[in-house]
């Protein structure tokens, strides 16, 4: 709601000895401020400013919190580093997997078919996530589900 109190000013730039003419103006003191809905939504879904946009269409997302898993494999133990994960466009099969996993997994699926986990590292990972990171993930793999490159034609 718009308040607006009417003020009087005074322009003294009249020759001494004369009066000053008076002007009447509006002056907004609260203007009113508009929520754009439209405007959140949209951000609420772009990818975050750190992604690494690559030209083939991946997205390398740094984490913020690092993690390093010890795994298992062929009777050895070895250390993997994740600082940053990297997203590809989703296929038919992703859709179905992410469809058919349980309502509890959904996001882990989301994030292990985008970045091309294998289950067992992405479960692991996913367990260990920061929040923030967890998030970010899945915005970048959201953002597959908008409309793909242009080419210009």
């Amino acid at each position: 709601m718009k308040t607006k109190n009417e003020a009087t000013i005074i322009i003294d730039d009249e020759p001494e000895g004369q009066t000053g003419k008076v002007v009447s103006d509006i002056i907004d003191e609260a203007p009113e401020r508009i929520v754009n809905e439209d405007a959140k939504a949209l951000d609420e879904d772009a990818i975050p400013d750190r992604a690494i946009l690559h030209e083939d269409g991946r997205i390398t997302l740094p984490l913020v919190y690092p993690q390093t898993l010890k795994i298992q494999s062929g009777g050895r133990v070895r250390e993997e580093v994740y600082e940053a994960l990297t997203f590809h466009r989703l296929t038919g099969a992703d859709m179905a997997a992410i469809m058919s996993a349980s309502k509890q997994a959904t996001d882990r699926v989301l994030i292990e078919r985008s970045a091309w986990l294998k289950p067992s590292i992405a479960k692991a990972l996913y367990d260990r996530m920061d929040v923030a990171d967890i998030v970010d993930c899945q915005k970048v793999a959201i953002s597959f589900f908008k409309n793909g490159r242009t080419t210009g034609k």
